[in-house]
């Protein structure tokens, strides 16, 4: 079989693992690439590993030599052209650093900061991280799993273009966010939590129309299916949901949160979250819209407390991609 040609793009990342001696990420990549099986090494107990093709297997044997010499002076990636959005080794973390990734047929050129633990974007799909309050990439000297405060104030946000929808059912797709499975279904019709017309609808809450959790109804509703014994009324089973619709009853907007029951768990001090070891407990959002111009739709994690901040966090979220669409 023909070795898949490499793209100078993959040429930079081996290059970049070799230098620095990183022999296990050089091979992941290496046997990710089309035409190879995925290991790209020798599996235990096996005679012999699945061949590599001889042209990649030539060009492993002269980038890995570089790993015992000393590592060359970098050179930044220059925009062309040709190419607008330079591309950076994966683990690069300099201000300027680039990197693209595509929402179907849209492409964006970002910070490579923002992307979430390194991952690079999948087929469709791209997760990135903000830090809370500034809104902006970690710094490039700090995980966001370097300590509990750190851990808190990150936002973890997915995004995924909807390739198997229509335009039609992409945009009353987020109808399913506050809709039973089957909305059709007499018996899901009766879930009290699943349905916003079965909840207690309370005081708007920063521009969001409430929904809240009717823990008792709940609790009568699953004990008649599961018994006496049934945790789903618990205040932990069960969240408050805070809804923007559009002008045909669609929602934009969806948060759905831990009761008010459940205590934050965080602290804010002077303007940021900090951990609160007397609760063992942390009350959590998901955040939920749709990006209409993309085809695409957006999951945000967060804790509770700052669940006020949801317009400015879907905003900054839009301009980022706005300011990142290469046309």
């Amino acid at each position: 079989m023909n070795a898949p040609a490499l793209s100078e793009r993959d040429m930079v990342v081996l290059r970049h693992y070799a230098a620095e001696g990183n022999r296990e990420l050089y091979w992941s990549y290496l046997a990710q690439l089309p035409g190879n099986d995925g290991y790209g090494r020798p599996r235990a107990g096996r005679v012999a590993p699945m061949p590599l093709a001889r042209t990649l297997a030539a060009l492993a044997a002269t980038l890995i030599a570089a790993c015992s010499s000393p590592p060359p002076t970098a050179t930044p990636p220059v925009a062309t052209a040709a190419d607008p959005c330079p591309f950076w080794p994966p683990d690069s973390m300099a201000p300027e650093a680039t990197s693209s990734f595509h929402l179907g047929p849209h492409r964006f050129c970002v910070q490579q900061r923002l992307f979430h633990n390194l991952i690079r974007p999948m087929r469709h799909s791209v997760g990135i991280a903000l830090n809370w309050p500034t809104l902006e990439p970690l710094p490039p000297d700090l995980d966001e799993d370097a300590d509990q405060d750190t851990f808190l104030s990150t936002l973890d946000i997915q995004m995924s273009y909807l390739e198997n929808l229509t335009d039609e059912e992409a945009r009353v797709l987020p109808l399913r966010w506050v809709q039973p499975l089957r909305p059709n279904h007499p018996e899901d019709r009766k879930r009290p939590d699943d349905n916003l017309d079965l909840r207690i609808k309370g005081d708007p809450f920063h521009g969001l129309t409430s929904y809240y959790a009717d823990l008792p109804a709940i609790r009568r509703y699953y004990q008649d299916i599961d018994g006496f014994d049934t945790t789903a009324g618990l205040p932990d089973a069960q969240n408050d949901w805070f809804v923007d619709m559009d002008e045909h009853g669609i929602p934009r907007t969806v948060l759905k949160c831990s009761v008010a029951a459940v205590p934050d768990g965080v602290r804010l001090v002077n303007g940021r979250l900090a951990h609160d070891p007397s609760v063992f407990r942390r009350a959590t959002c998901t955040h939920s819209f749709l990006l209409r111009e993309y085809k695409a739709d957006v999951y945000i994690t967060y804790q509770r407390i700052i669940a006020p901040d949801w317009k400015r966090i879907e905003t900054r979220v839009r301009a980022i991609l706005a300011n990142g669409e290469m046309r």
